[in-house]
């Protein structure tokens, strides 16, 4: 079950006793990666993170960090010589409906694409994905059943007693965890706009949220378009539309 309690401001304000030490700090959870491990991930503004900083900068519900596979190759598909113009030619009209903004560059005015390709370049390309798969799962925000939470990246802050998200991740296959937490304890999810603090108990992280309320209260509230599609086939007209 989800709850709501009052801003995070207000916590860390009021939240000055240290707690109990929980048991044993993890840095990361779950097994290997299954076959069909696949995570559409969004970074979380936040104080917490260098990813979370600048995510900050650019948006205040969420920034699109990408679609990771497994360790394994997807597929046996060769690199193309055209494969980074195709991805360019696609996201440089549409990165701001999306948010995947880029958290490092060289050039402070590089906004689109260098970061981009790279990131399909070293999650895609490599794994043996073509450009437009991998652009048709990066703009599926379409919320099947099964999209459920695959990934969390979290850090335990002892003066709220809470493990706080700073990246999520949606898509089929087991649950995976990295960053420093304590299991036993609930995480949180920061939002603004007046929602609060979500709080999840760390032993039903993928029962307490859905792709479905995570697309409707955060990814929606930044970018109320993707709420007006539901059909999957819609998605590759919606890319293609002028900033």
């Amino acid at each position: 079950m989800i709850l709501l309690c009052s801003s995070i401001f207000f916590i860390l304000k009021v939240g000055v006793t240290l707690c109990t030490v929980p048991g044993s700090l993890n840095s990361s959870s779950g097994a290997a990666d299954g076959p069909r491990w696949m995570s559409q991930q969004f970074v979380l503004p936040n104080f917490l993170s260098f990813f979370g900083l600048r995510c900050r900068q650019m948006n205040q519900m969420f920034c699109l960090s990408g679609v990771y596979f497994g360790l394994d190759r997807v597929s046996d598909r060769l690199p193309r010589e055209s494969d980074l113009r195709v991805i360019e030619m696609a996201v440089r009209p549409s990165y701001k409906l999306i948010n995947w903004y880029p958290f490092l560059r060289q050039n402070p005015s590089d906004i689109c694409c260098s970061f981009q390709k790279y990131i399909y370049q070293t999650q895609g390309q490599e794994k043996g994905v073509s450009p437009e798969e991998y652009l048709d799962l990066l703009f599926d925000f379409y919320a099947p059943e099964d999209k459920q939470v695959n990934w969390i990246q979290a850090t335990y802050i002892s003066k709220l007693c809470y493990n706080v998200i700073t990246e999520i991740g949606f898509g089929p296959g087991q649950l995976k965890m990295s960053g420093e937490f304590y299991l036993n304890e609930q995480f949180v999810l920061p939002v603004e706009k007046g929602m609060g603090i979500l709080k999840i108990p760390g032993n039903d992280i993928r029962g307490a949220i859905t792709f479905r309320w995570f697309r409707k209260h955060i990814i929606c509230e930044s970018q109320p378009w993707i709420c007006t599609i539901d059909d999957p086939s819609d998605w590759a007209e919606e890319r293609r539309r002028p900033e």
